[in-house]
C-alpha cells in the first residue's frame, strides 16, 4: 500500500492526482513571486545608482573630496546644498576649519573688484 502511494506520487511529480491543479497554481505563484522580486530588485538598484551618481535627489550633504594627512587624520571638502566647507577629522573628533568660496563666488568677486576704480599713485 505504501509502495503504491509512493509510485503514484513519483508518477505525478510529487502531487497526488487530485491535487495537480493545486500544484500547478503553487508553481505559478512561486514563479510570479520570483518575477515580482526581480522587478523590485531592478527598480531599487536603478534608483539607488541614480541617487549615487547624481547626489542631488533627496541628498543635500555630500563629501566632495578627501585628503589623508597620515596618522588617521584627513581633510574633507563637504558640500551642503550650495555651500562648501573644509573639515578636519582626527581620531578624537572633527573640526570645522572654514567655509570655502565656490568658483562662482570667486569669479563674481574678481569682476566686482575689477569694476572699482584703481587708486592713483
Amino acid at each position: 500500500m505504501i509502495f503504491l502511494a509512493h509510485s503514484s506520487l513519483v508518477a505525478n511529480n510529487g502531487c497526488m492526482p487530485c491535487e495537480s491543479f493545486s500544484c500547478t497554481m503553487q508553481l505559478l505563484g512561486i514563479l510570479f513571486f520570483l518575477v515580482a522580486m526581480a522587478y523590485v530588485y531592478r527598480r531599487l538598484k536603478a534608483s539607488s545608482s541614480h541617487f549615487n551618481k547624481k547626489g542631488k535627489l533627496g541628498r543635500k550633504l555630500e563629501i566632495l573630496e578627501t585628503k589623508p594627512l597620515g596618522n588617521r587624520q584627513f581633510l574633507l571638502v563637504v558640500a551642503y546644498e550650495h555651500e562648501k566647507f573644509l573639515v578636519g577629522v582626527h581620531p578624537n573628533g572633527m573640526h570645522f576649519l572654514s567655509k570655502l568660496k565656490s568658483a562662482e563666488d570667486s569669479f563674481s568677486s574678481k569682476q566686482h573688484h575689477s569694476k572699482e576704480p584703481k587708486p592713483h599713485h
